[in-house]
């Protein structure tokens, strides 16, 4: 190959490979599907495919660019999707940001190598591969480096439909405007409105590279700022913990107490029916000291004891059936979010009960068909309104108020999860079900 076509449109095997590196370095930081061994053999098998790919659309009529150009941007994002462990979401994200950076990589390769060129330099293979060695390694590393501060296992995942169809968008607009060359080709003529394109090609992509990035590091700080603050509410919650028991000493303290005078009156007693009924009494009281609940989430468990050893004091029957393991996918804060507005809602509320034995609530955390089932229920005598999906709050200052459920309500649709509520036989019921595959 002695020359090489001087244009917008570059050889095909080169783009073939931007496209392939592209995949490749947002593949890199992200959670894997499977070992070093497959990943290896199906990355090779990607590059031989998408070299074929676009050798393929290359030889199609200029009617079918469109199809041919969907063809390797779909095999692309098959490629991020097989290798990655993440939703189809996340996968249409990222491929939409690899394609931009292929796009200005290829654009500004090709444009120095034409630059090189027309101002001298002899055009053959040998100049044109170590050109291409040259500003694609130069480029890619740089990425690499750029990148591999913003993207990771935690930042690569859970992106928003919103984040999603702006990237898509910008991408679209992005790829078109910068291929637009091909289009005027035929309709433009003259050596310097061709080099205008090409100009406008490369401005084109690194502007649409410029904007995915900064949109990527917006994404980075956002979950900076939720680490941060989910590692604030962890203090927090130890702090509570701590009070927790704090309180718990000085109420068993109280207990141990009057136990001391018990037992002296039981010592006295002759009768053994009523002997065995102080005895009964007493194993109840010690019974009800143990407030810890242990479910498998630490997070879990700091808000369960908490909110136990206050129903506990005062005289709420809370029982709890919970694998707190199933939450591991939820973060700290909705952890937080969820289970701390509901059990307040729910003690609020039997609290008011005059009659002790009316004060019950009951919690079940468990998995059904990949489904995360919390159900949530506490007695509830009256027939409460429903206005939205939401009861009506009992406090007197409603505008200030009611804000709980849909906090919680707002937690879990971002989860892509539901949220029922109804009574049923004299109980109030909530149940939140949240898909907890991938």
């Amino acid at each position: 190959m002695n020359t090489l076509l001087l244009e917008p449109g570059m050889p095909r095997i080169y783009t073939a490979l931007a496209e392939w590196l592209s995949c490749v370095i947002y593949i890199y930081p992200l959670k894997k599907r499977f070992g070093k061994g497959k990943l290896f053999a199906a990355l090779l098998l990607s590059l031989i495919l998408q070299i074929l790919l676009q050798e393929i659309a290359g030889n199609l009529p200029f009617a079918l660019w469109v199809p041919g150009t969907l063809m390797n941007i779909l095999f692309m994002l098959l490629v991020i999707y097989i290798c990655c462990a993440m939703k189809l979401k996340d996968a249409v994200y990222w491929c939409a940001s690899a394609l931009v950076t292929s796009e200005v990589v290829a654009s500004l390769e090709w444009q120095v190598y034409c630059f090189a060129v027309w101002n001298g330099m002899k055009n053959n293979m040998r100049n044109a591969t170590l050109f291409f060695i040259l500003i694609f390694a130069v480029l890619f590393t740089l990425i690499f480096l750029l990148k591999k501060g913003i993207v990771s296992w935690d930042t690569g995942i859970h992106v928003t439909t919103k984040e999603m169809l702006i990237a898509v968008t910008a991408a679209t607009i992005i790829y078109s405007m910068s291929n637009i060359g091909f289009v005027l080709e035929s309709a433009l003529s003259g050596e310097a409105t061709g080099r205008s394109l090409f100009h406008i090609r490369t401005l084109v992509d690194f502007c649409g590279f410029c904007i995915l990035y900064i949109q990527q590091n917006q994404r980075h700080e956002a979950f900076l700022r939720r680490e941060l603050a989910s590692i604030h509410n962890i203090f927090e919650l130890q702090y509570e913990q701590y009070r927790t028991y704090k309180e718990n000493s000085e109420f068993i303290n109280q207990k141990c107490h009057d136990l001391k005078h018990q037992i002296d009156v039981i010592r006295s007693e002759q009768d053994v029916v009523k002997r065995e009924s102080y005895l009964q009494e007493m194993e109840k009281m010690v019974k009800n000291f143990k407030t810890d609940i242990v479910t498998g989430n630490g997070v879990l468990d700091t808000i369960l004891t908490r909110k136990n050893a206050y129903c506990v004091a005062h005289n709420i029957n809370f029982t709890c059936i919970a694998d707190g393991k199933l939450l591991d996918f939820l973060e700290t804060l909705d952890i937080c979010s969820i289970f701390g507005n509901a059990l307040d809602n729910a003690i609020e509320y039997v609290e008011k009960n005059p009659d002790p034995d009316k004060r019950m609530i009951k919690l079940k955390i468990f998995s059904q068909n990949s489904f995360l089932m919390i159900c949530l229920e506490n007695y509830c005598e009256e027939k409460l309104d429903l206005l939205q999906g939401f009861p009506d709050t009992t406090k007197e200052d409603k505008k200030n108020h009611g804000y709980g459920l849909k906090s919680i309500r707002y937690t879990i649709e971002k989860y892509r999860g539901t949220m029922t509520l109804h009574t049923e036989n004299n109980w109030f019921v909530m149940r939140i079900l949240i898909p907890s595959g991938e």
